[in-house]
C-alpha cells in the first residue's frame, strides 16, 4: 500500500520507465466507458453495475474512450494509469493499486483515445466496491 506522496510519486516514476505503450486496434464492439475530460466524470455503462467475483483474474477488460487532445496535449504521448480502490461496505477491508495502461487504440475513432483495463485479481481481491481514477501524466 502506497502510503506516502513521495510512494507515489516514486511509483508512478518506475511505472513510466519501464511501461512501453503498444498502438493497436481494440475490439469496437464492446461497450465504453466513456471520460469527459472537461468535467472529470466517467460514464459507466448499465452493464457494468457489476463487474467480477472474489479472485477473478483477467476474467473481464473495460474499455474507456476519451478526447485524444485535451488543453492542445496529445494525451496519447503520456503514460496513462488506472488507480483503483477496492474495499468491502464497512472500510474495513481495503486494496488498492496501480494498472499501467499498455494498450491504446488511436485509430479507430478520430480524435479519440480507446484502452483498456484487464481486470486481474489485485482489484477483485475483497467483496465490495471498485473505485477508480484514470490519470495521465
Amino acid at each position: 500500500m502506497i502510503t506516502e506522496p513521495s510512494e507515489f510519486r516514486q511509483r508512478l516514476q518506475e511505472i513510466q520507465n519501464s511501461v512501453k505503450i503498444t498502438f493497436a486496434h481494440l475490439p469496437s464492439n464492446e461497450p465504453r466507458f466513456i471520460i469527459d475530460a472537461n468535467s472529470r466524470e466517467i460514464n459507466i455503462p448499465f452493464e457494468f453495475s457489476f463487474l467480477g467475483v472474489i479472485g477473478d483474474h483477467k476474467a473481464e477488460t473495460i474499455y474507456f474512450e476519451i478526447d485524444r487532445y485535451f488543453d492542445d496535449v496529445d494525451l496519447s504521448e503520456h503514460t496513462c494509469v488506472i488507480q483503483f480502490v477496492n474495499k468491502d461496505s464497512e472500510n474495513k477491508n481495503i486494496n488498492e493499486g496501480l494498472y499501467p495502461v499498455t494498450t491504446m487504440d488511436i485509430d479507430s475513432l478520430d480524435g479519440k483515445i480507446i484502452f483498456g483495463w484487464n481486470i486481474m485479481n489485485d482489484a477483485t481481491q475483497i467483496a465490495g466496491d471498485i473505485h477508480f481514477s484514470i490519470r495521465f501524466y
